[in-house]
């Protein structure tokens, strides 16, 4: 079932746009195809998030032709997450119809979960969550999807119910669980992130942070090599599918919304291993989230409305495209005011 609002002649006004208005840097079309054709394995689409009249939604970006294309908007609801697998280029983004904050309490509104297809083409409705004061999703290490959110008890309003439910990359859902505490004894639930692997799939090399520096480990080698010195703690560790190169993101975690717009929140690095060599880093407000395919590295900068998304082809330490919509671009979603 595909739960898709929209006339063609909003369809027709959003194409209109030209590439132009959406790009902070043209795209080098020759250059962006050469690597995608030189690399059997580097996807040719992702989806990202940015503005539909005010309201996030959910686009389709071509990486050769620098074309992005509406995928799923909604007059009354909005994407507040979109969390793909980008092994398999499988998505799931959740949407609501309200988020913000009574008294002490967050609360995220009619909820529900939707599903992208690898080739980025159809989206699927999967479920109706219903209401929500916290929300968190993620792949986990088995390939499935998994969601976890809180709620107040409908019975006992001093009782909070911890929701985890697990779906299938198909949308199927394998398992459901409640989990339910007393605030009066045990406090609220706590929703921590997943943590990102700091070791590389064929386990030969690591990363550690030692105070305020950044070491590369190596499989059977006492010594590890320096690699930087950061302000912040790393929050998202990647590697090349040869493992030649290491992407980590770092963030600040204390930051309040206010910290967030004026001071230097996050930073992304890009770490030659076998030439011992930082090759490029990138510092600024947001989250600096980012995936790698082929030979590319493709992240997101920014906050909000100034976000926008960067491709960058790392082993020849070159940006080849930049762009965003009017209201900003994300990889996971766009910084809102309480809506």
């Amino acid at each position: 079932m595909i739960k898709y609002i929209q006339t063609l002649s909003l369809v027709g006004l959003l194409l209109i746009h030209s590439a132009c208005e959406n790009q902070k840097k043209p795209a080098d079309e020759k250059k962006v195809s050469r690597t995608l054709n030189e690399q059997e394995d580097t996807l040719t689409h992702f989806a990202y998030v940015a503005l539909a009249y005010s309201k996030p939604a959910i686009y389709k970006y071509d990486i050769a032709k620098g074309n992005f294309e509406l995928l799923w908007w909604n007059q009354d609801d909005f994407v507040i997450a979109l969390i793909t697998d980008h092994k398999t280029n499988i998505s799931f983004f959740i949407t609501a119809r309200k988020v913000g904050q009574k008294g002490n309490f967050p609360f995220i509104t009619k909820i529900e979960l939707y599903r992208i297809n690898a080739k980025v083409s159809e989206v699927d409705f999967i479920n109706d969550i219903g209401n929500a004061m916290q929300l968190n999703a993620y792949w986990n290490d088995e390939g499935n999807f998994e969601l976890v959110f809180t709620d107040i008890d409908k019975t006992i309003s001093s009782y909070i119910n911890k929701y985890l439910q697990v779906y299938n990359s198909f949308g199927k859902l394998i398992d459901d669980k409640v989990e339910t505490f007393d605030l009066t004894k045990t406090g609220y639930p706590q929703l921590l992130p997943k943590k990102s692997s700091t070791v590389s799939e064929s386990g030969r090399f690591g990363i550690s942070e030692t105070n305020d520096s950044v070491y590369l480990r190596t499989a059977g080698d006492k010594e590890e090599k320096f690699i930087t010195v950061i302000d912040d703690i790393i929050s998202e560790v990647g590697w090349s599918k040869d493992e030649d190169f290491l992407f980590f993101s770092t963030s600040n975690a204390e930051s309040s919304p206010e910290q967030l717009k004026d001071s230097q929140v996050s930073g992304l690095y890009v770490y030659d291993i076998n030439k011992d060599s930082l090759v490029s880093s990138w510092f600024g407000p947001g989250r600096k989230d980012f995936f790698t395919t082929g030979d590319l590295l493709i992240f997101e900068d920014g906050l909000g409305e100034n976000s926008y998304i960067v491709i960058y082809n790392f082993r020849e330490a070159e940006q080849l495209n930049s762009f965003t919509r009017k209201g900003g671009s994300g990889l996971k979603n766009i910084s809102q005011k309480e809506r």
